[in-house]
């Protein structure tokens, strides 16, 4: 999936409130395992990048460079 696709459904579940609305979370950068992308939900590879997201006590969420910047760049609506 292209970077641009990413951001369209990442942009989207946040505004639908399917991800919470971002905020000053702790995050945590490091490479890829497979895991889909919270954002897009598109895997995210060893090559990549990824975020991990700490959301509360309970809740994190893995990223995609561009879907982690499309989150903090929506506000839900």
């Amino acid at each position: 999936m292209d970077d641009l696709r990413r951001v369209e459904i990442t942009a989207e579940k946040t505004r639908q409130l399917v991800l919470p609305a971002a905020a000053d979370y702790p995050n945590t950068r490091g490479r890829g395992d497979g895991t889909a992308c919270d954002g897009c939900g598109d895997g995210i590879a060893i090559q990549e990048e990824a975020l991990a997201v700490c959301v509360g006590a309970v809740l994190i969420l893995v990223f995609h460079d561009v879907c982690y910047d499309a989150w903090r760049g929506v506000t839900a609506a």
